[in-house]
C-alpha cells in the first residue's frame, strides 16, 4: 500500500463532530479503530496519507467529468436526426411520388422542427435547476458512492428508452413521441445533476488539482461531440441511422463509466478523501455531518465566487449558441454555409473552453484573498461585453431586424469566440478550484462546492432563457 505524508491540512479529509473548527490533523490522531487502516503513521508521529497509485483517482473524475456533459453534447449534436423524426410525413410521401422532386418540400421545417431545440432547453434547464438546489440542501445527507450511482442508473435508463423509441417508425404517433422524449429529457438531466453536483462535491474534498480534472474533462465533453458533429457533416450519415448509433455510443460511455466509479469508489485514496475515512470498514454518519454544516460560515467566505460563476455561465450562454450559432461568414461558399457554425462557433468555442479550464487547473489564479477575489469578479462583470460584441457581428439578414453590423471579418468573430471560450473556461474551472482553499472543514467543503454547482446551473438557466430575447432584439 502506497502513502505519501500530509504536508497540508487542507487536503486532510477530517471529523464535523464536536467543536467545528477542530483541526483535521487531531481528528485522525484520536482515530483508536482496530479496523483495516488507511493512513500510516511515520516514525515521529506524523500521518502518512494513501497515495493515488497511477493517478486512478484523477482520470476516473476527468472521464465521469466526460460524462456530465458528452452525452447531451452528441444528443444536441445530430439535428439531422431530430429533423428526420419530425419532418412533415404527409408532404415527405408526396415528395417520393413526385419522380426527380425528392427534395421539393425539405426546405420548409415544421412547427416540431423549430420548437423542437426549445422544448429540449427548457426540459433541461427548469428540472436541472429544481434538482441542484434540492441536491445541495439535501444530498449530503446520502453518502456520495450512493448518489454517483443511482444518477448514473437514471441516466443509462433514461437513454436506453431513447434508443428503444428511436429504432420504430413514429411517423403515425408524432406528438406522442415528442412527448416521450421530452420526459426521457427531464429524467435524464435529473440524474446529470444530481452527477454532477456530487462530483464537485466530492472532488472538493480532494487536492483542487481533482476538481480541476472535473472540469477539463468537462470541457472534453463539449470538444469531441463537437468534432464528432462535423464528421458527421462531412460524411453524410444518414439520418433514420445516426440516432440509434448514437445513443448506443452513449450508453456505453455511461456503462463505461459505471465500471470505472465502481473501482474509483473502493479505491483508498478515494475512501480517505472522498468520504473522510482513516479505516476501511468505518461508518459514517452523514446526517450528523450535515447538521454541523454552518451556511452562514460558507456564504461569508465564498460568496464572490458564487456571483463570478453565476454571473459567467449567464454571460456564456446567453450568447452561446443562441447568438453565435446566427453569425454567418462574410465569404459565401459551399464550405461556409455547411461547415462556418460546426467550426467556427461550436468546436473553436469549446477548444477555448478546454483551453481555458486546463490553464487555471495549473496557474490556479488569482487567489483566495480578498482583493484578488474581486477582481475576478469584476473581469467576470467586465465580460457582459461579449453580448453586444456578438450581437453585432455578421447575423445573418434574413434574422436581422433591429441592429446594424458592426463587425463583419470571420476573423474578428473568430477572435471574439475563441476570447468568450478561454475566458469562460478558465473563470469558471478558478471559481471552483477557489472553493476549498476559503472553507476550512471537509463537509464544508464538499457544501460550498455543491452550492458552486447550484450557482453555474442557475447562471446556465439563467442565460439560456436570456439568448431568445436576445434573439428577438437583433
Amino acid at each position: 500500500m502506497s502513502y505519501s505524508a500530509i504536508e497540508s491540512p487542507e487536503y486532510v479529509p477530517g471529523s464535523t463532530h464536536g467543536t467545528r473548527r477542530r483541526s483535521f490533523k487531531s481528528d485522525l490522531h484520536d482515530d483508536t479503530s482496530e479496523e483495516t487502516p488507511l493512513i500510516g503513521r511515520a516514525p515521529h508521529g506524523q500521518i502518512i496519507a494513501p497515495k493515488d497509485k497511477w493517478n486512478i483517482v484523477r482520470w476516473s473524475f476527468l472521464y465521469l467529468g466526460m460524462i456530465t456533459m458528452l452525452p447531451w453534447n452528441i444528443m444536441l449534436s445530430m439535428p439531422s436526426f431530430w429533423d428526420y423524426k419530425f419532418r412533415n410525413v404527409t408532404l415527405d410521401a408526396l415528395n417520393s411520388s413526385i419522380s426527380g422532386q425528392s427534395d421539393l418540400f425539405s426546405d420548409k421545417p415544421t412547427e416540431m422542427q423549430i420548437t423542437f431545440p426549445s422544448y429540449l432547453s427548457i426540459a433541461s434547464n427548469v428540472p436541472g435547476a429544481i434538482t441542484t438546489i434540492a441536491h445541495s440542501l439535501l444530498g449530503q445527507r446520502a453518502c456520495v458512492r450512493k448518489r454517483i450511482f443511482w444518477s448514473l442508473a437514471v441516466f443509462f435508463a433514461s437513454f436506453g428508452g431513447l434508443l428503444v423509441l428511436s429504432l420504430p417508425n413514429s411517423d403515425k404517433w408524432q406528438d406522442r413521441y415528442l412527448h416521450t422524449v421530452i420526459l426521457m429529457v427531464v429524467l435524464l438531466n435529473v440524474g446529470v445533476n444530481v452527477l454532477q453536483g456530487a462530483l464537485f462535491g466530492v472532488s472538493g474534498r480532494f487536492p483542487s488539482i481533482y476538481a480541476g480534472c472535473v472540469m477539463t474533462g468537462q470541457s472534453l465533453g463539449g470538444v469531441l461531440p463537437a468534432i464528432a458533429a462535423i464528421l458527421l457533416t462531412l460524411f453524410d450519415v444518414e439520418p433514420r441511422v445516426l440516432g440509434p448509433v448514437c445513443f448506443c455510443l452513449i450508453l456505453v460511455s455511461i456503462l463505461t463509466a459505471m465500471v470505472i466509479f465502481f473501482g474509483m469508489s473502493n479505491n483508498i485514496y478515494f475512501l480517505y478523501y472522498g468520504e473522510g475515512k482513516v479505516s476501511v470498514d468505518q461508518d459514517i454518519d452523514h446526517n450528523d455531518e450535515v447538521d454541523h454544516i454552518c451556511y452562514k460560515a460558507i456564504f461569508k467566505n465564498s460568496w464572490m465566487y458564487f456571483v463570478t460563476g453565476y454571473i459567467n455561465y449567464a454571460t456564456t450562454l446567453s450568447v452561446f449558441p443562441a447568438i453565435t450559432s446566427l453569425v454567418r461568414s462574410q465569404v459565401q461558399t459551399h464550405w461556409t454555409r455547411v461547415f462556418f457554425t460546426p467550426v467556427a462557433s461550436v468546436l473553436l468555442f469549446n477548444v477555448g473552453d478546454l483551453i481555458g479550464r486546463t490553464s487555471a487547473t495549473w496557474l490556479q489564479w488569482p487567489g483566495t484573498k480578498r482583493f484578488e477575489q474581486f477582481t475576478l469578479m469584476s473581469v467576470t462583470i467586465l465580460r457582459i461585453a461579449f453580448i453586444p460584441s456578438l450581437m453585432l457581428c455578421n447575423v445573418d439578414v434574413a434574422i436581422r431586424r433591429h441592429l446594424f453590423t458592426l463587425f463583419h471579418g470571420d476573423v474578428t468573430f473568430c477572435c471574439f469566440i475563441l476570447a468568450l471560450g478561454i475566458s469562460s473556461g478558465y473563470i469558471g474551472n478558478v471559481s471552483m478550484l477557489m472553493i476549498p482553499k476559503v472553507n476550512e472543514v471537509a463537509i464544508e467543503i464538499q457544501a460550498a462546492a455543491t452550492l458552486m454547482n447550484s450557482a453555474v446551473v442557475l447562471g446556465i438557466a439563467s442565460g439560456s432563457t436570456a439568448g431568445y430575447f436576445l434573439q428577438d432584439a437583433l
